[in-house]
């Protein structure tokens, strides 16, 4: 009898073991969530696919939706410098006072000055909000973006994402995008592997395991 407890036991141990074994095994493989897999709308509800940006920065701003004409004289003119090499995406941050019931206005206001922008339906964006989005998670949370923990404090937070979709900067609002840090945090030259055959490569292989979700 203690020998059939005994074996049972051990039996019990030895599958525990392997599903230990083969849990860690899978998360050691386990590829991060992508940021061009990040599900997130537009100011019209349309869906934004990041997929055709792969190869240029991406810069996220968050806007309360009632910038100063100032603010977005900056923001013109900076959309307009990296135009080229980068696509700037303002998040429109419900905590900082976006409210749909404005959408038409700021929707006329900001494409008005600023068409190269692309603006985010409301989002909530502090890390201590309720339904805090998608999107706003993978940029603030480092165990996603596999970079930094950084909260988003007022309108104005930026965060940088590199030509290969790697997170390399997040600055709160005091930095200007009139500021020579901030010229250099753009200026950072892309990391090796993200030459044009290696991007094309990377899109296909996402697309694939997009289509296989």
């Amino acid at each position: 009898m203690y020998k059939a407890m005994n074996m049972n036991l051990r039996n019990r141990i030895v599958k525990l073991l392997a599903a230990s074994c083969t849990l860690l095994l899978f998360s050691f493989f386990l590829q991060p969530k992508s940021i061009y897999t990040v599900p997130f709308n537009d100011l019209d509800n349309h869906k934004v696919n990041l997929f055709p940006y792969m190869g240029k920065k991406i810069v996220f701003i968050t806007l309360s939706g009632k910038e100063a004409d100032s603010t977005l004289k900056q923001l013109s003119a900076f959309c307009m410098k990296y135009k080229d090499s980068a696509v700037i995406i303002g998040v429109l941050s419900i905590e900082d006072g976006y409210n749909d019931a404005e959408k038409k206005v700021v929707k006329a206001r900001y494409n008005g000055k600023i068409p190269e922008l692309i603006l985010t339906e409301g989002m909530y964006t502090r890390n201590t909000s309720t339904g805090q989005s998608a999107l706003m998670q993978w940029l603030t949370h480092k165990e996603q973006n596999l970079r930094v923990d950084k909260d988003v404090t007022e309108a104005g937070c930026k965060f940088f994402i590199d030509e290969g979709g790697m997170l390399y900067g997040a600055l709160g609002a005091r930095f200007t995008l009139t500021s020579p840090f901030i010229q250099r945090v753009m200026s950072k030259p892309s990391r090796p592997g993200t030459s044009a055959p290696e991007l094309e490569k990377r899109r296909k292989e996402m697309k694939l395991r997009k289509q296989g979700n």
